[in-house]
């Protein structure tokens, strides 16, 4: 009987371990949410409002959702970047009324959800200038997310922007 209640206490371990491990595995950066690199224009314009921004790169279109995401409790406006009419890179924007010490929490909240599902950024967060805050996420195939926080004290404005990119596309912002 107790050399049966330690294989079974072991084998429960062992379970439990592989299923921690595996919770734990970082996402790809594939996109964002049912929205996957090298999907057609045409697929995400038939679910979604868009409308054409001007960019300054000749081979890339942008275009703005005129719907926004709720992320948690936050509302972001969305932009789809597309290269030979497939997308490339997504982007998640929000500006708000907060006060510094406000959007600095809202950054680390933000890196923090990137961080649990992604896995670890490529270095800590850049926090040096308390205005800019950055954080960059790579993953294997060369897909990243890059994180922007800025606060304007004077104004009591906060800007966080998530830019999802594809792996050998190029760079972000």
């Amino acid at each position: 009987m107790k050399i049966a209640m330690k294989v079974l206490n072991s084998s429960l371990c062992a379970g439990v371990l592989l299923l921690s491990s595996a919770s734990f595995a970082a996402e790809p950066i594939n996109g964002f949410r049912n929205y996957s690199f090298g999907t057609t224009f045409d697929e995400i314009n038939s679910r979604l409002t868009l409308s054409e921004q001007e960019t300054n790169d000749q081979n890339e279109t942008v275009f703005s959702a005129s719907e926004k995401v709720a992320v948690g409790s936050h509302d972001y406006d969305l932009s789809f970047w597309f290269r030979d009419e497939a997308l490339i890179q997504i982007n998640l924007s929000r500006s708000y009324d907060a006060s510094s010490t406000f959007c600095i929490g809202d950054f680390d909240e933000t890196f923090g959800a990137i961080n649990a599902r992604y896995g670890p950024a490529d270095s800590p967060p850049n926090k040096i200038d308390p205005l800019i805050m950055t954080a960059d996420f790579t993953d294997a195939n060369g897909s990243s997310i890059k994180l922007l926080g800025a606060s304007f004290d004077e104004l009591e404005k906060c800007f966080i922007h998530v830019a999802y990119r594809s792996g050998g596309s190029g760079g972000t912002f």
